[in-house]
């Protein structure tokens, strides 16, 4: 039995359960041929629903497919960073936009550009220190909001704290809640082949007011090296 003209007049349960009881009744809803009930608002308004439905499916199995062709986790990724400041009036100056980077392990990126284009911003974005306008950076695979345990960073000034010695001020962080707990020998070991690393052993007891500008640039990079960090931002190096 079919639903249709053939039905319509007869009180007769169809194939598809639903009878057709005759002439249509003021504000009663009738099956309609096809199978289709509701008024056409509400055909509309269910249509609408499958489509932006079938769009996120479409969607999810698109960003499954970028994934699958990046391959394995990357050290870094960042994906369409947008960076700016607010000036006055409440308007917002927008200096880098849609920036996307893959960093790969082993891997060596410069960032070139001239001055105030947003290098040294984008570097804190991507250690966790700023967040961005819009976009999101990960560290091996993990979304970041703050700084991560195996990355470090060198800022473009040294940063050292007066009151420490060289190597306190190397050692300054190993004992952070944020990074792996060491025993004490192994904290002193590390330190030591850094200060070695970077050839400042016999300045291990002077303080940052006795050391020039290279000599206490090469103590923040020692600081980063005692963390033993599996990426390293270098601000101007």
């Amino acid at each position: 039995e079919t639903c249709g003209p053939p039905c319509r007049g007869r009180r007769r349960r169809s194939s598809c359960g639903l009878r057709d009881d005759g002439p249509e009744e003021p504000g009663r809803r009738r099956f309609r041929p096809g199978g289709r009930l509701g008024s056409r608002d509400e055909r509309r308004r269910t249509g609408k629903r499958r489509e932006r439905g079938k769009e996120r499916e479409e969607g999810a199995d698109d960003e499954a497919a970028i994934d699958e062709r990046s391959g394995p986790v990357r050290a870094a990724r960042a994906r369409h960073i947008a960076l700016g400041y607010a000036q006055a009036k409440a308007e917002f100056n927008l200096v880098l936009q849609d920036f996307s980077l893959d960093l790969a392990h082993g891997e060596l990126v410069a960032l070139l550009g001239p001055s105030g284009v947003g290098k040294s911003s984008l570097l804190r974005v991507l250690a966790g220190l700023d967040q961005p306008h819009r976009g999101q950076v990960q560290i091996f695979g993990q979304t970041i909001s703050r700084p991560h345990a195996r990355a470090a960073f060198v800022f473009q000034q040294p940063s050292l704290l007066p009151w420490l010695t060289v190597r306190e001020n190397i050692a300054f962080g190993l004992s952070f809640k944020n990074q792996p707990q060491i025993s004490k020998s192994e904290a002193q070991q590390r330190v030591q082949s850094a200060m070695q690393e970077v050839g400042l052993s016999h300045a291990a007891n002077a303080y940052p007011s006795a050391l020039s500008g290279g000599m206490a640039q090469r103590v923040a990079l020692a600081r980063a090296l005692a963390r033993q960090p599996e990426i390293i931002l270098l601000d101007e190096p």
